[in-house]
C-alpha cells in the first residue's frame, strides 16, 4: 500500500464527454491511465477523482512477492483460487466509481489464461471482487488512508484482509462480522472462511531475520 498524494480531478480521455458532475467512470478511468503520458505513474480512483499514489520501495515488492507465492502454493494444495498481484485494478464502488489497485488479490474462482487475455484490453475494470485482499504498508502511508481502504474493502464485500506492517513484523486481520485482530511472530492467523484449510503464521509473510 502506498500514500495517496492530494486527490487531483483529472480531465476526461481523449474523445468522452465528461460526466455531468464532473466524476470519472472506471471506464473512463481505464482511458486516462492508459494513455502513453500516464504510463510510469500510479494512479487509483477514488469517489470518482483520480488519485496518484507514490511509489514504495524495494521492501514492499520483496514482501509482495513472497505473500503471493504463499497463496499460490495454498491455491495448488487447496485445488481453487487465484492470486492476482503488482497493483492490478479492483472496482470496489459504483457512483460514484472506486478503482483500488490492491497490493495482493486472492479469487476464489480461477479465471483461465484464455479469458484473462480475452479482457486485456477492455476499457473498465471488473467487478468481481477477490476473497482475500492484502496490502503491505509503506512508510508514508497514513492512518486514515489505511482505514479508508479496508473500510471500503468490506463495505464492499471482500471477506478478509490483511494490512502487514513491515518494520512491527506484524500483521492485522480485518473482516466484516469480527473485530480486528493481530498476529506476530509465530502467532498463526485467524481461519477463515474465505481461505478454507490455510495455516500460517505471521512470520511466514515476512523474510527470515
Amino acid at each position: 500500500m502506498s500514500t495517496a498524494a492530494p486527490p487531483v480531478l483529472a480531465p476526461p480521455p481523449r474523445g468522452a464527454a465528461p460526466a455531468a458532475d464532473g466524476l470519472m467512470t472506471h471506464v473512463e478511468f481505464w482511458h486516462y491511465a492508459n494513455r502513453p503520458e500516464n504510463a510510469d505513474r500510479n494512479l487509483e480512483l477514488v469517489d470518482g477523482k483520480v488519485v496518484e499514489m507514490s511509489r514504495p520501495h524495494k521492501l514492499h515488492g520483496v514482501l509482495l512477492a513472497l505473500i503471493s507465492n504463499l497463496l499460490n502454493d495454498y491455491a495448488k494444495r487447496a485445488g481453487f483460487g487465484q492470486v492476482a498481484g503488482g497493483d492490478s485494478g479492483v472496482l470496489i464502488a459504483r457512483d460514484p466509481d472506486v478503482v483500488r489497485g490492491p497490493d495482493v488479490c486472492f479469487y476464489a474462482e480461477k479465471t483461465s489464461y484464455a479469458d484473462l487475455l480475452a479482457d486485456y484490453d477492455t476499457p473498465g475494470y471488473d467487478d468481481v471482487l477477490p476473497v482475500l485482499i492484502v496490502e503491505v504498508l509503506s512508510a508514508s502511508d497514513r492512518h486514515a488512508d489505511v482505514v479508508r481502504k479496508v473500510t471500503g474493502y468490506l463495505e464492499a464485500g471482500v471477506k478478509l484482509v490483511w494490512v502487514v506492517d513491515p518494520p512491527a513484523r506484524e500483521v492485522t486481520i480485518y473482516r466484516p462480522d469480527a473485530p480486528p485482530a493481530f498476529a506476530a511472530g509465530d502467532a498463526p492467523l485467524p481461519a477463515s472462511d474465505a481461505l478454507p484449510g490455510f495455516q500460517c503464521r505471521a512470520a511466514d509473510l515476512f523474510p527470515a531475520e
